[in-house]
């Protein structure tokens, strides 16, 4: 299945490289290399750090820019596929 901007949110997001925000501050950017419920794991420059979902955006680079809320996605990754809901 291709990433597409329709489909982010069910989609696998480790091995995306990622820039996450907290109102509008830059928090980090880097490669997704795992996933929990609440957290992604991201392999930044400065070494790996875990980034809570909650209250974050994260800009993706598939398919041109996605711009994807934390909170909508504050599931376990395996449960996403009949959470959440494709727009």
């Amino acid at each position: 299945m291709v990433i597409t901007r329709k489909n982010i949110g069910k989609h696998e997001m480790i091995g995306l490289f990622s820039k996450v925000s907290d109102s509008g501050r830059k928090v980090a950017e880097g490669i997704i290399i795992d996933e929990t419920k609440n957290t992604f794991l991201m392999r930044t420059k400065a070494g790996d750090k875990r980034i809570l979902k909650k209250g974050k955006t994260f800009v993706l680079d598939v398919d041109g820019r996605i711009e994807l809320c934390g909170d909508s996605i504050c599931f376990r990754p395996e449960d996403r596929l009949k959470k959440v809901k494709l727009r």
